[in-house]
């Protein structure tokens, strides 16, 4: 499961975002669990209603690709965290805030937009692996009652 309680960790991985990302996804919930981005593949249970991303951003002066703190009110207050860093090569602080979302409205801003085409995309991306599964297990099943039926010499 996805850690969220390593500041160090989390800032290191936001902090991957390329100049065009605002926000990166960090982990998706389904069924009240985290998994992290790796670890989509041990979903076992998949249900759009229930189905949230975890995003990472930072906000400060010397960031290009700041996330606007006004656009919280797009996102559950329940799943907002944030912490603090000094960084000394911009002698500046900078704000790093993990939020969940499951998307927001239509909207012209860019930042939505971003947050809704990764919402789009892992959502998708996770029915994905769902439906590989239960073909799978179909297969499966189907090779186990062929056996059952054999014949026996």
């Amino acid at each position: 499961m996805f850690d969220l309680t390593n500041p160090q960790e989390l800032q290191r991985i936001i902090d991957t975002r390329d100049e065009s990302q605002y926000v990166i996804p960090l982990y998706v919930v389904c069924a009240k669990q985290k998994y992290g981005l790796l670890e989509m593949d041990q979903i076992d249970q998949f249900d759009s209603n229930w189905f949230r991303v975890g995003f990472g951003a930072s906000t400060s002066l010397f960031i290009r690709n700041s996330f606007n703190i006004g656009l919280m009110q797009y996102f559950n207050p329940s799943g907002i965290s944030a912490f603090d860093v000094y960084d000394e090569e911009k002698g500046a602080a900078v704000r790093y805030t993990i939020f969940e979302s499951t998307g927001v409205p239509e909207n012209t801003n860019p930042i939505l937009d971003q947050v809704n085409a990764y919402v789009d995309m892992l959502g998708e991306h996770i029915s994905n692996i769902m439906t590989e599964k239960r073909a799978k297990r179909i297969e499966e099943l189907r090779k186990s009652i062929d056996m059952e039926i054999e014949p026996k010499s």
